[in-house]
């Protein structure tokens, strides 16, 4: 598993973005716990929480990451 993703649940949030460091997106961790998911395209990133409030949190990032292009 990659570093950034080490605390990120639960497993559907988790799942959904090692799909996206598969794609060749790169994951880092903000100043306030976050994760900043950078596109290999360069154009701006997209910051998820750690951990997902709900099931509504998974499914928001998966409509952002679908509007960006991702195969998720």
């Amino acid at each position: 598993m990659s570093a950034p993703l080490k605390g990120v649940k639960p497993k559907e949030h988790r799942d959904l973005m090692l799909k996206v460091l598969a794609q060749g997106w790169t994951a880092t961790v903000t100043g306030s716990g976050h994760i900043k998911l950078t596109p290999p395209d360069g154009t701006a990133p997209i910051i998820a929480a750690m951990t997902a409030g709900d099931r509504r949190g998974t499914l928001n990032l998966r409509s952002r990451l679908r509007r960006h292009g991702v195969d998720c």
